[in-house]
């Protein structure tokens, strides 16, 4: 996380246990919501170790998704009040909701880290161009 330009770079993935590059083998930025920016923040004052949803013994990420989610994500969306869905459907999810305010199929792309926008839009139909700040502009209406 880049907390000076206010962005989240997506480099590495967790798969069975294995730290490894992303599944496109590409490193991506994707600009923080001001929200996001702001809890983050405070989580990295009183953290201990890089990673978002560490291990408290070993202080490395976990290396199954389902720890995660009945852990950390299935809690933190009952305390919310809502249902829950799988955490890959968060994608979706995003995507969507994206698309359906407004926010160009270009950004959806590379937010979600597709190569080609022909992967967007077989799922989502839209277009537009991309810019980092009209980008982050675009996000902050999701989360208003």
């Amino acid at each position: 996380m880049n907390f000076e330009n206010g962005t989240i770079t997506i480099e590495r993935s967790i798969t069975r246990s294995v730290i490894s590059t992303t599944k496109t083998g590409t490193t991506r930025s994707v600009p923080m919501v001001k929200k996001l920016h702001e809890k983050l923040l405070q989580y990295k004052e009183s953290s201990y170790c890089e990673w978002v949803f560490p291990n408290l013994k070993s202080r490395m990420p976990y290396t199954y998704s389902r720890t995660i989610v009945d852990h950390k994500f299935k809690p933190m969306l009952q305390r919310l009040g809502i249902a829950y869905k799988g955490l890959y459907q968060t994608r979706h999810t995003f995507a969507s909701l994206s698309v359906q305010n407004g926010i160009s199929m270009h950004i959806v792309k590379e937010c979600m880290g597709h190569k080609d926008i022909s992967t967007t839009q077989r799922f989502y139909l839209r277009f537009g161009n991309l810019d980092q700040v009209d980008v982050r502009n675009q996000l902050e209406g999701l989360t208003a």
